[in-house]
């Protein structure tokens, strides 16, 4: 039944069509009436019609779309549920049929089709989460309450997952937040609730949305009428306003109105009686927080004192008579009272010292450069003090900028102009027969900062150089943001800026001209300014000495050699530093420390790979700058040819010329000369042959007997002795020692016995039947008869071992005349072996050579098998 109403009991109502309504199927015949049926009672008069009574298993929306045109013309209105009339309301459309899954063939069409409970729905074809447009090869179908999609000319990336959507329908307010009046201090729950279960609710404040906090809370809850919930805690005066709900295209708002809470004091002041030059406190507490009060001394309002929540204080400081009196503090309409009094009379003849600083003062001042400063100070005491000023210890005395004013119970320091050297703690200190006081204030004064500290300048190339500094030792009191460098020729005054915006303390300049003389600067810079400079000596832009050369290079090894600097800057150096660098890289890499030479044979290259050297000098102050890199080479197999240039004249001498060059013959003569527990102290001499190439190192390797790996103890050793350790004490050693040229290492000299690792163990001798070092024999010597290669320009090594006790004296001769030491010939032997060493060999230097050993028991003289050049 449907009712309304008109505003005249005369009005005529009727149906809009003469016909009965239609009779659905399974329904009661009811029909509705032409004519209106009256009820009783006064204008405004209700009219009621009769509809078919349907029943729920047969009406459906679909009937409702049917009969449409007809209900349409009802007066209807929409009442709350407890009415007794009705109204249609319409029911959302939802799928009654799934979709099936489809297989199709390429070039093919294929349809899917799904159903739907009212067949006015509209639909959207999705595949995945994009949606699919309508036209080309899709096409939408609506047939009744089925929807189809049909997919033409099939493709493979058609495949997919595609789903079928209904729009939803706009949400909408079924309760509205009502206004709220609370009291301050309490909270306030504004309540709404929407008709779509689970949507989106946000609530603003004016126009700022409100988030779940300490002052806010946000809840939603219930099932298909969603209620949501937004709570104001602890309400103040400023959460008075409007607070606005928004459900999708619906909002609604309500007022919320805040009435003050009522303030009382919860703790009351006090009297107080106290003794003059000393503090008095009044506190007192109110019911609630942030109140605003003011205080008053005999009726007259003084200044407000410090409040904490609901505490609120008053401090009187250094009380005299003329401080005596009511203090009362007004909160609103409430008030609080208390008397302040003096306890004796005031001491006039002695009273203790005391130095009372401006509150602004006791945290410490800080300004910026240039700012008038003052230091005023409240000195009390009996008898008047004698007052003084010092900063950082030092006594402060007045100057152009510095005034220091002292009368009686005050004094000021006033410093005009600051600069950064005024930080610094100043100090007030007041002295009397009654004692002594001290006060302190922390001054900051910010400024510029000071020039960057160890500013140097290292490799130095023709045509680059790198830059390094540390932070300036005084920062101006505030972080240094950048640097600054710049640039400048020896020969001009004009200054050129490289960068301004270096974050590090590093800084590589390009673009230099060789051989040019610069000079560089280098500026910190911070909120306050650019400060002074550090500027460095000059520099040429060149390298510190020549360009290494590769003598020889092989598949995996290079030999290299150099010219010493051309200064050693004051200090004899005492050896190099190798570094490489592989083409197509940037990076240099140290491959060799402490060379003491000027040539080195470099192991552990890599086949194929391209190489660059270049090398530094060391002295006591440390490392030069990088030399100028060598020509790049390339590490590959190299080429072995012999030119012999004669035939074997003697027996003794077989004289040829190569340019071949092999790894040198083993060490000889291996002995362990003094042993502890910890320590073994080994001798070899130099091998018999070289291989053409000088020997550059010697390895040292020991082994415990219990351990069949041996264990390398240094590769780098220079002379025919070496110490090894550690050793363990109680165990057995062997040891061996090879030797190693340019070309590569000799097969090993192993000790034939081993040792004990303790101290009672003084001296091993190699065995020898016919000769025992701890006795004495005649000299003896033992020449080799192998040929010996010797390149022209290369240095002549040869070691003659010999036996004799004891030690002999050694006399060399070529050619029968006598030879003596020189720039190019060095004459030397030890107690194994007599040494000759020839350096740049030219053909000259061949010949006859033969040693003489002699001691108290006999001489000895043997000839040397030479091939020299000829």
């Amino acid at each position: 039944r449907f009712e309304c109403e008109v505003s005249r009991e005369s009005a005529k109502v009727c149906v809009p069509s003469p016909r009965p309504w239609p009779i659905l199927h399974n329904e009661p015949s009811t029909y509705l009436f032409q004519r209106p049926l009256p009820v009783p009672g006064t204008a405004p008069v209700t009219h009621i019609y009769l509809l078919p009574v349907l029943y729920t298993n047969v009406w459906s929306m679909l009937d409702y779309d049917k009969y449409q045109h007809l209900l349409s013309a009802l007066p209807t209105r929409l009442l709350n549920p407890n009415s007794r009339t009705s109204s249609f309301a319409e029911e959302e459309a939802v799928f009654t049929k799934n979709l099936s899954n489809v297989e199709g063939t390429e070039t093919d069409s294929i349809k899917l089709i799904c159903e739907v409970s009212k067949a006015s729905a509209e639909v959207v074809w999705y595949k995945g989460d994009k949606e699919l447009p309508e036209g080309g090869r899709f096409e939408y179908v609506s047939d009744g309450r089925k929807r189809i999609l049909v997919i033409q000319d099939l493709h493979i990336d058609d495949s997919g997952e595609y789903n079928c959507r209904l729009p939803t329908s706009p949400a909408e307010f079924i309760a509205r937040p009502q206004n709220q009046e609370v009291l301050e201090g309490d909270k306030a729950e504004f309540v709404c609730s929407v008709s779509k279960e689970a949507f989106e609710v946000k609530w603003f404040k004016g126009s700022e949305e409100l988030e779940i906090g300490d002052k806010y809370n946000i809840i939603s809850d219930g099932k298909r009428r969603v209620k949501h919930t937004l709570i104001v805690r602890d309400c103040g005066l400023a959460d008075e306003g409007e607070y606005t709900v928004i459900a999708g295209q619906d909002k609604s708002t309500a007022e919320l109105i805040i009435t003050e809470a009522p303030t009382d004091f919860t703790a009351h002041l006090q009297d107080q009686t106290v003794t003059e030059f000393e503090d008095a406190v009044f506190t007192c507490q109110l019911s609630k927080e942030k109140a605003s009060v003011k205080w008053y001394k005999n009726g007259r309002e003084i200044r407000e004192g410090p409040s904490e929540g609901k505490v609120h204080r008053l401090q009187v400081c250094d009380i005299k008579p003329r401080d005596q009196g009511e203090y009362k503090i007004i909160a609103k309409d409430k008030d609080a009272k208390a008397k302040l009094e003096l306890a004796g009379k005031p001491c006039l003849a002695e009273c203790p010292l005391k130095i009372m600083l401006d509150v602004k003062l006791l945290a410490g001042l800080t300004v910026k450069a240039g700012t008038k400063i003052e230091l005023p100070a409240t000195v009390k005491g009996k008898p008047e003090p004698k007052i003084t000023w010092t900063k950082a210890d030092l006594l402060l005395k007045a100057d152009d900028r510095i005034k220091i004013e002292s009368k009686p119970g005050q004094s000021t320091v006033t410093i005009a102009d600051t600069k950064r050297g005024d930080s610094g703690p100043y100090i007030i200190e007041a002295v009397n027969s009654s004692g002594r006081a001290t006060a302190k204030v922390d001054v900051n004064i910010l400024d510029k900062p000071g020039p960057p500290a160890a500013f140097d300048i290292t490799d130095i190339t023709n045509e680059s150089c790198f830059l390094t500094w540390n932070p300036p030792r005084d920062d101006g009191g505030s972080k240094v943001t950048n640097y600054i460098v710049e640039r400048r020729a020896a020969d001009s005054e004009v200054w050129h800026k490289l960068s301004s915006t270096i974050k590090e303390t590093t800084y590589k300049a390009v673009n230099l001209t060789p051989l040019k003389e610069y000079i560089f600067r280098v500026f910190a810079e911070n909120m306050y300014g650019i400060g002074e400079p550090a500027q460095h000596t000059p520099i040429v832009a060149k390298y510190s000495f020549g360009k290494p050369t590769v003598k020889d290079v092989a598949k995996t090894s290079a030999f290299l050699n150099w010219t010493k600097p051309e200064h050693d800057g004051g200090a004899k150096i005492e050896s190099y530093v190798i570094e490489l660098l592989k083409s197509g890289t940037e990076d240099w890499v140290r491959v060799a420390d402490g060379v003491p030479t000027t040539e080195h044979f470099l192991k552990g290259l890599m086949e194929k790979q391209e190489y660059s050297f270049r090398v530094r000098a060391i002295n006591k102050a440390g490392e030069s700058d990088p030399s100028e890199p060598s020509d790049p080479v390339l590490c590959k197999e190299r080429l072995s040819k012999s030119l012999y240039l004669c035939q074997p004249q003697a027996d003794y001498m077989s004289l040829r010329w190569s340019c071949s060059l092999d790894p040198p013959s083993p060490p000889r003569w291996l002995e362990v000369v003094n042993i502890t527990k910890n320590t073994a102290d080994l001798k070899w001499t130099p091998p018999e042959r070289d291989g053409g190439s000088p020997i550059t190192n010697y390895i040292v390797e020991k082994r415990d007997v219990r351990r069949k790996g041996w264990q390398v103890v240094d590769t780098t050793v220079k002379e025919t002795t070496y110490t090894v350790t550690p050793l363990s004490e109680g165990s057995l050693y062997v040891f061996r020692v090879a030797a190693e040229n340019a070309v590569g290492q000799s097969e090993y000299c192993e000790l034939e016995d081993s040792v004990l690792a303790k101290d009672t163990f003084k001296n091993v001798f190699a065995k020898d039947p016919d000769c025992k070092y701890h006795s004495e024999c005649n000299p003896s010597i033992e020449l080799q008869t192998q040929d010996i290669v010797v390149v022209e320009g290369e240095k002549l090594s040869l070691p003659i071992p010999y036996r004799a006790v004891p030690t002999p004296k050694v006399a060399w001769h070529k050619d029968g005349k006598e030879l003596k030491a020189n720039d190019r010939v060095m004459l030397t032997s030890d107690h194994t072996a007599a040494h000759i060493e020839i350096g740049n060999c030219v053909h000259a230097d061949a010949g006859h050579y033969t040693v003489t050993l002699e001691n108290k028991l006999g001489s000895t003289t043997g000839t040397v098998p030479d091939k020299l050049p000829q």
